[in-house]
């Protein structure tokens, strides 16, 4: 323990000294919209690629350290709104993706970075509403698939009567033509929630997996193909049953936030290393209580057959955490997720927010959280419906956007090497047990324990009174594996009336309480 106590100093000066050599730049004065992407080259990682609504392109050729904006319409024969998406293949190309006023999408290709585009499609039909598209490209060496080009999107319901569905097609040209779309969900929208946001992943072999949301009750849903595409299995694996509000898709804040998307964000880790194939699915919710919204990864190890959860940001507070993305350096292994907080909020409100980044060394199992905005954004309004962020080479790039008076936006592009002094201090320092506020407190339904161990250990959890008279236990040696984890224990399921309760969570390396109050 002494060992740890003279640590936290050194901890503090290594976060620092990262802090101080991250950069953000500032790409553009005024954005008019959010919903950002960012794409690293896969032949020349110094040339990067990102955009943001309705169909702006900023370009960077060193690295991300300057840009230059354009617009992508001109080189289209239609005016393009927004919901953009980029990717790249191994040979140098861009591909970009938005909707037209007709609510198609259209596709355009650039073989010289962006400067211009040309092998426009269209796919989608007229009459529809077609929403939130995401797009990918298999980049993985050694795939019988390399170069192929994914795209996953929601055809939403007209009325009550019609359904909401998941289509996928995919490309094996370059772009030129796409395969007939797949579908890959149905829901009859009325009353349940259409299915939507989309997710996209190329794991190690060419397989392709997609993570969506949505149905009542709400659930995060997968689906993989290892045929590049061409089959789909009949029905998706559920990849977290816990989804709050479980009747919509939106986590409804009453702050100026005003609402977030829960849509998915899907990466593999192709790299080859230790945890090659590992899935790692992200996105937010309101399991925790109202107003508290939190980052929540699902990560796989069995490609997707079987999943769990855990939450990412690291704050004891009850503030929101929202819009995730989640990425995999392909060289590295590195996992990781950046996202908007309002940690650092010391009003009522959630109105000052930072972006943060979170990253893994050992597959998903333990994260480290570090601010990367230097500049709080108070825009009272939801910013964007995602982020962007890409790693590759050693490095990993995100865009987000903010501002104060209006909306602008940043990049970073962070070396893995100014991050792992920051792991190393932060994993010595790390205490063997963390028993983080109990969510919500007071609390009506339910109570959330929270607790991170940094070795494999046995834990019990139980809960007692005032008295420290035992009344439940409901974990009782269970083997946990080093990370963060939580137990959700519900009122009426254990017979636990209102009053004050003590939470108490043991392991072989300490013992760490908290009080929680029921009410009814």
């Amino acid at each position: 323990m002494t060992k740890k106590l003279l640590l936290l100093p050194a901890l503090l000066f290594m976060q620092q000294i990262a802090q101080a050599q991250i950069t953000n730049v500032l790409v553009d004065n005024s954005a008019s919209d959010g919903e950002c992407t960012i794409i690293i080259n896969g032949s020349d990682p110094s040339q990067v690629l990102a955009a943001t609504n309705p169909d702006v392109i900023y370009r960077s050729s060193d690295g991300g350290l300057t840009w230059t904006e354009a617009n992508v319409s001109p080189f289209s024969t239609v005016s393009l709104i927004g919901d953009v998406a980029l990717a790249t293949d191994n040979a140098g190309r861009y591909y970009f993706q938005s909707l037209d006023a007709s609510y198609l999408f259209r596709q355009l290709r650039s073989s010289d970075n962006g400067v211009t585009w040309n092998t426009e499609t269209a796919f989608g039909d007229a009459g529809w509403v077609e929403d939130k598209n995401w797009l990918t490209c298999d980049r993985v060496p050694g795939s019988p698939y390399n170069g192929r080009i994914y795209c996953a999107w929601t055809r939403r319901s007209n009325g009550p009567s019609d359904p909401g569905y998941i289509f996928l097609n995919h490309s094996a040209d370059a772009g030129q033509t796409w395969v007939p779309r797949d579908t890959l969900d149905i829901v009859q929208v009325s009353p349940a929630v259409p299915p939507i946001g989309t997710g996209l992943a190329v794991g190690p072999a060419g397989e392709i997996s997609v993570t969506w949301g949505g149905g009542s009750p709400n659930r995060i849903y997968h689906k993989r193909s290892t045929d590049g595409g061409s089959t789909w299995p009949a029905s998706p694996v559920i990849v977290d049953v816990n989804v709050q509000p479980a009747n919509d898709y939106y986590d409804y804040i009453q702050h100026p936030i005003s609402f977030s998307a829960q849509f998915t964000s899907l990466a593999c880790d192709a790299s080859g290393g230790p945890n090659n194939g590992n899935l790692y699915c992200v996105w937010d919710d309101v399991r925790n209580g109202p107003n508290n919204a939190d980052i929540f990864l699902a990560r796989s190890t069995d490609g997707g057959q079987t999943w769990a959860t855990q939450r990412i940001n690291d704050d004891t507070t009850t503030r929101n955490q929202v819009v995730p993305t989640v990425a995999v350096d392909p060289g590295s292994g590195w996992v990781f997720v950046s996202y908007l907080d309002a940690r650092l909020n010391t009003d009522s409100f959630d109105d000052t927010l930072h972006y943060y980044l979170a990253w893994s060394t050992d597959g998903g199992q333990t994260f480290h959280n570090i601010q990367v905005s230097q500049q709080a954004s108070t825009i009272q309004n939801i910013h964007s419906d995602y982020m962007g962020m890409d790693a590759l080479g050693g490095k990993v790039c995100l865009l987000w956007v903010g501002g104060v008076q209006w909306q602008k936006t940043w990049s970073s592009c962070i070396p893995q090497t100014v991050l792992l002094p920051l792991a190393v201090a932060q994993q010595e320092a790390q205490p063997a047990l963390v028993l983080y506020p109990a969510v919500p407190n007071p609390a009506t339904d339910f109570t959330a324990f929270d607790f991170q161990v940094s070795e494999e250990t046995a834990v019990t959890l139980t809960i007692s009174d005032l008295q420290g008279k035992t009344l439940i236990k409901p974990v009782n040696g269970t083997r946990y594996l080093p990370g963060r984890h939580q137990v959700k224990l519900f009122h009426s399921e254990v017979d636990l009336p209102a009053g004050i309760y003590i939470a108490t969570v043991t392991t072989l390396y300490g013992q760490q309480s908290r009080k929680f109050i029921v009410s009814k």
